[in-house]
């Protein structure tokens, strides 16, 4: 069985750093690397060189191509790599032998096309008794025939030789024909930027919508590990399909999330909204929620070690986003806001969602206006917002963060695949089953379930936890969103056991028998808040 060999070579970035920085940031990429190739199920063997990193794994020997194709594709979504390229490695003895090799492997792929030759000496050949411009004129002129001619300046196929002692590296770049001819080819690159885990760690305010994924996207790429901050806006009953479609957006982000676990916390934004519609003018509305969502924000950054929160916001976007409002809306915190789209186009950033896989996800996610006011403020003074806020309560905030619903999203991405996720559609089912209660103490005593088990969703994930439920019953799993329930239940039915998640979570309950009783002191009670 032949190896599937793939070449990575580095971010320009890397190159550029000192000896000890460059070292440190190729571990951490080679531990990302690792890492993303052991989610994609792939058992692959990392060699590292100092300016290129070599990944086999193995192939069946009828299928090399689409083996190599396969890690290069997981390899192009981490950070740190400039381009992930699928090689054939062949042996050679001298001058005359790498020539044959090298006309041999190539000859077929040159037929009717121009072509040039580049080669490079890599780090072990360094003293051969020949040079790279030889090695390009004699393997030219043997390839001459074969092709339609030699173009060194736009050649409709490149061949490129990585020389090492006794091991030759060859691959083909061509150059993008029309589409549906036989050379169309993929593309080779990478995302560039610095491995993730080089730059410390960011809180995202995540809306899910284009520009906060963007965003988030783009400190990832600068090596900053990112977790994600949902501010839940809509009503009690729009809960739940906000944080679906939030978390749809999530999920394609996670794909870029290599090295690291990321959180996403769920906040009820809902008190905050109904206080400032009681005490707050109108106009500032939009500009103390921020502020407000900032201060949310901040226990829970300094909790995961974050050094800066992060944003999706540019100039002149919309009302709250004017210059001097997002001046006055960053000074409600110490930390650091970090603005990474500050000065981008809308139809700049619908162009990278798109490269970058979240447009079509975000596209998805509902649009909702909890503070809509005729008139908002776009100019507003730090001492109008100052006294302002006077009538708002504090530790408002913080309480909130306190009672924020965690997510693993990796855990949750590995587990809690559509096609995995087994729901229970109607609460009738909960008479049938053992019921793993999720919910806060609040949330079970304003609207019980009877014979439920009230569980804590990090410690019922342990491992001495799940050997203890009795393998003979059958669960349904209940939470205040959907999320966490979906998740456990898919953690259960991998260790064999008969396990649903409750479609909905409270609002389901609700629609089994106590929508009559719906009142916002309930909403309150039932707030999609769980302790992690």
């Amino acid at each position: 069985m032949s190896d599937a060999l793939v070449l990575i070579r580095l971010s320009g970035e890397l190159s550029a750093k000192g000896r000890l920085t460059r070292r440190r940031f190729v571990d951490r990429l080679v531990h990302n690397l690792d890492d993303a190739l052991a989610a994609a199920g792939l058992t692959c063997r990392i060699e590292r060189r100092w300016a290129r990193i070599l990944v086999r794994g193995p192939a069946d020997d009828s299928r090399p191509k689409a083996a190599a194709d396969h890690i290069a594709t997981v390899a192009r979504r981490v950070f740190g790599v400039r381009d992930a390229l699928p090689v054939t490695e062949r042996a050679w003895r001298n001058l005359d032998d790498l020539l044959a090799v090298a006309a041999e492997h190539f000859g077929p792929k040159i037929a009717d096309r121009t072509f040039a030759v580049r080669a490079r000496r890599g780090e072990t050949a360094t003293d051969l008794p020949f040079r790279s411009p030889e090695v390009e004129r004699r393997l030219g002129a043997l390839l001459r025939p074969r092709a339609a001619g030699v173009d060194l300046e736009a050649p409709q196929c490149l061949l490129r030789l990585e020389i090492e002692r006794e091991r030759v590296s060859l691959w083909t770049e061509s150059r993008r024909e029309e589409a549906g001819t036989p050379h169309d080819t993929v593309e080779t690159a990478g995302p560039g930027g610095l491995p993730v885990g080089t730059e410390g760690r960011a809180l995202v305010l995540f809306s899910g919508g284009f520009d906060s994924a963007v965003a988030a996207w783009r400190m990832l790429r600068r090596g900053v590990r990112v977790d994600l901050l949902v501010g839940l806006l809509g009503d009690f009953r729009g809960h739940e399909a906000q944080s679906d479609a939030v978390l749809d957006v999530a999920r394609s982000l996670a794909g870029w999330c290599r090295g690291y676990r990321p959180r996403l916390f769920l906040v009820d934004l809902q008190p905050i909204v109904h206080e400032l519609k009681e005490r707050c003018p109108p106009a500032l509305w939009q500009v103390v929620l921020k502020r407000q969502l900032l201060r949310v924000a901040a226990p829970l950054a300094l909790r995961r070690h974050a050094g800066a929160l992060v944003t999706g916001e540019a100039i002149g976007q919309v009302s709250s986003q004017t210059l001097p409002n997002l001046a006055v809306i960053e000074r409600a915190v110490d930390l650091p806001i970090f603005r990474p789209l500050l000065t981008a186009e809308k139809h700049e950033i619908l162009a990278e969602a798109r490269r970058i896989g979240t447009h079509d996800a975000s596209a998805r996610v509902p649009e909702l206006c909890a503070l809509e006011a005729p008139r908002p403020e776009t100019a507003a003074a730090l001492e109008v917002l100052v006294t302002a806020e006077q009538p708002l309560d504090a530790e408002l905030p913080r309480r909130l963060a306190d009672e924020r619903v965690t997510i693993d999203l990796r855990s949750w991405v590995e587990t809690a695949r559509d096609d995995g996720v087994e729901v229970a559609d109607s609460v009738d089912l909960l008479a049938d089953r053992t019921v793993l209660d999720l919910r806060r103490d609040a949330q079970r005593r304003a609207l019980p379930i009877a014979g439920a088990l009230a569980v804590d969703y990090p410690a019922v994930l342990e491992p001495d936890a799940l050997d203890a439920l009795d393998r003979a019953r059958r669960y349904v799993v209940v939470c205040p969103v959907g999320v966490q329930s979906a998740h456990l239940a898919a953690v259960l039915r991998a260790r064999g056991l008969d396990a649903r998640a409750l479609r909905g979570g409270q609002r389901a309950l609700l629609r089994g028998g106590a929508e009559a009783t719906f009142d916002p002191a309930l909403a309150a009670a039932l707030a999609p808040a769980v302790r992690d």
